[in-house]
């Protein structure tokens, strides 16, 4: 069996990387996809969500100058029989920021098994500076976004990995994967020599921190990618990092088999997430709010928050165990101030694992709603997104289409239907809102279609 790490240049900012004939990986515009941490092992970094080999804000990272991967070239260093040593370099649009990442290609102690090294260098170069937003989840300053292949799957195929873990010296603890936002995905604090690992197949992959500066990890309730970054901010704004600011991060990443991975899953501990017990959980159907808690299956979604307009101090958003329809669960908004505030459930259609939405569709919305000393009016809504009209993650782009608004209600229905949609909708978001002051409460929501 030949064997031997070669690499073929695709490109300024690309190559295709071998183990004698064997593809072990593609790199294309700085991003890291189709790689193999054994060379009879599966896909591991897949096409769909590559790994970016440059530094970049968690927020707003989509835009180049969040990001230090325009202008991207990539350099062979080294080419050696049990070695490779390649040199990505990028920077912001405006060249702002540079970055470099050194990523190393390894053989482990197995001659089948690859340890792949990194080692990140961000730079704000002389006479710039760089806004850095802040971010209440994890660090700012991601040098790491990692997302196994088959981790979060919407449509066919089964998914890969149940939890995730973070191993700290002989103590492990388990994080589930659950679509739910629950505090043991944020702040995950990692110092050099812990790692993280997706677990339990055949193939487990694990990140291990190798630099000496304390890293704020997050896990995205989404698809269950992990992003590893430093912390720039730690208030809410924004700041400006001041030239020559430099920030290194070392990192590598090698596989584990079933063995060893079960012998960490039977040591884990569940990480901490109490407020797991008071999460709203959305159900196609009527939803009535009665479960909450751990679901058993990693496809629930929950219901989530959105405050346009008001002070986070004086708004609570809460599920209410005492007051229903019929029954004694609802979901309850109360504001002391004028303020907007909503109840959202955000994840239905194909890109969340549902069907797609039919074409040339109603779609209706509609809830029980009871109000207390409301000043300020109650409304439900449907936001729809069409694909290929602007951005997905603009909710400028959406469309809006309101209930009639109440002022006062003693468990009155009301509701809002669409004329009929086509083409189809990508995204709907179901939305109950409150505007003004006062308590509303929401019950018996149901989403429909009608051809």
């Amino acid at each position: 069996m030949k064997r031997g790490f070669r690499c073929e240049k695709a490109g300024k900012a690309g190559c295709r990387i071998y183990d004698g004939d064997v593809p072990i990986g593609v790199v294309e515009n700085l991003r890291l996809a189709d790689a193999r941490l054994r060379r009879d092992g599966r896909v591991v970094i897949g096409t769909d969500v590559p790994l970016p080999l440059y530094w970049e804000q968690y927020m707003n990272h989509q835009h180049n100058e969040r990001n230090a991967g325009s202008h991207g070239a990539l350099h062979v260093l080294r080419e050696e029989e049990d070695s490779l040593l390649l040199r990505c370099t990028g920077s912001s649009g405006s060249g702002d920021v540079s970055s470099s990442y050194i990523i190393a290609w390894e053989r482990a102690k197995d001659p089948l098994a690859y340890v792949v090294q990194a080692e990140a260098s961000l730079t704000v170069q002389e006479g710039r500076n760089w806004p850095v937003a802040y971010n209440p989840h994890h660090g700012e300053l991601e040098f790491c976004n990692l997302w196994p292949e088959g981790t979060f799957v919407t449509t066919g195929g089964s998914k890969r990995y149940q939890c995730c873990c973070v191993v700290r010296g002989n103590t492990a603890s388990r994080i589930a994967h659950h679509h739910l936002e629950s505090s043991d995905k944020h702040d995950i604090q990692l110092n050099e020599g812990d790692m993280f690992t997706w677990l339990l197949e055949d193939e487990n992959p694990v990140l291990r921190i190798e630099s000496d500066q304390k890293v704020h990890a997050g896990l995205c309730a989404y698809m269950w990618d992990a992003h590893f970054a430093y912390r720039a901010e730690n208030g809410k704004g924004e700041i400006l990092l001041p030239s020559g600011s430099t920030y290194r991060a070392r990192f590598s990443l090698f596989a584990i088999d079933r063995a060893e991975g079960k012998r960490i899953l039977e040591s884990a501990v569940p990480a901490e997430s109490p407020e797991l017990r008071t999460t709203p959980l959305y159900s196609p159907g009527m939803n009535r709010f009665s479960e909450t808690g751990v679901p058993d299956e990693h496809s629930v979604w929950p219901w989530s928050t959105e405050l346009p307009r008001g002070n986070s101090q004086t708004v609570v958003f809460a599920r209410d165990e005492a007051i229903g329809f019929d029954d004694t669960r609802s979901l309850r908004i109360s504001s002391q101030e004028n303020a907007t505030a909503r109840w959202v459930a955000t994840t239905l259609g194909p890109a969340f694992g549902g069907t797609p939405f039919r074409d040339n569709a109603r779609h209706r919305l509609s809830a029980r709603i009871l109000t207390r000393e409301l000043r300020g009016n109650v409304t439900v809504a449907l936001r729809l997104h069409r694909e290929g009209v602007g951005d997905v993650f603009r909710l400028e782009d959406y469309v809006m289409y309101h209930s009639p608004k109440v002022t006062e209600s003693r468990w009155d229905q009301i509701e809002v239907t669409t004329p009929p949609i086509s083409p189809p909708p990508d995204r709907i978001h179901l939305i109950l809102e409150q505007e003004g002051t006062g308590t509303s409460w929401f019950d018996n929501v149901l989403y429909e279609q009608d051809d």
